[in-house]
């Protein structure tokens, strides 16, 4: 019984998207909400199709696309500097190791209100919370790779 097309992953995911389409319908035509919270479906279509005609969607996301390549190419950059100064040195090993100690486990969404704060509410927020967000874990796999290294090949 377990081969029938109700089991079928594909029909899962397509039934419960047309589930909760159908609950957001619901709730956008209950009128006990406010269209701004909770548009007709096909308000949200209508929107989709004109920023797709007109373009404004894809100039968003190759915009988008560039915030977090710059936010990669910074993170990545700040990381291979680390992950060389703490492999080479003991003090900047130290240095190091408290910087992921503290801001590792730190989410970026936490550091959301001060970003806004420091950086205002533009595109160097989006690209500070990138990079932070990035940073930590790509230093501590680079500085875990730099340590498995065999001593052979250290010299």
């Amino acid at each position: 019984m377990k081969n029938s097309w109700f089991y079928n992953r594909h029909f899962q995911r397509l039934f419960w998207v047309a589930f909760f389409l159908g609950i957001w319908e619901i709730l956008a035509r209950s009128e006990n909400y406010s269209p701004l919270i909770f548009p007709p479906l096909r308000e949200i279509l209508k929107a989709l199709y004109s920023s797709v005609l007109e373009g404004a969607l894809i100039q968003q996301s190759i915009y988008t696309l560039e915030l977090i390549f710059y936010g990669f190419v910074i993170a990545l950059s700040f990381a291979i500097v680390l992950s060389v100064l703490a492999f080479g040195s003991r003090l900047f090993e130290g240095l190091v190791d408290t910087l992921l100690a503290v801001a590792h486990p730190l989410p970026g969404l936490a550091l959301l209100p001060l970003v806004i704060l420091w950086l205002g509410t533009g595109a160097k927020s989006i690209v500070f919370i990138i990079v932070h967000s990035v940073l930590w874990p790509l230093l501590l796999n680079l500085l875990i790779g730099f340590k498995a290294i065999p001593k052979v090949y250290k010299q």
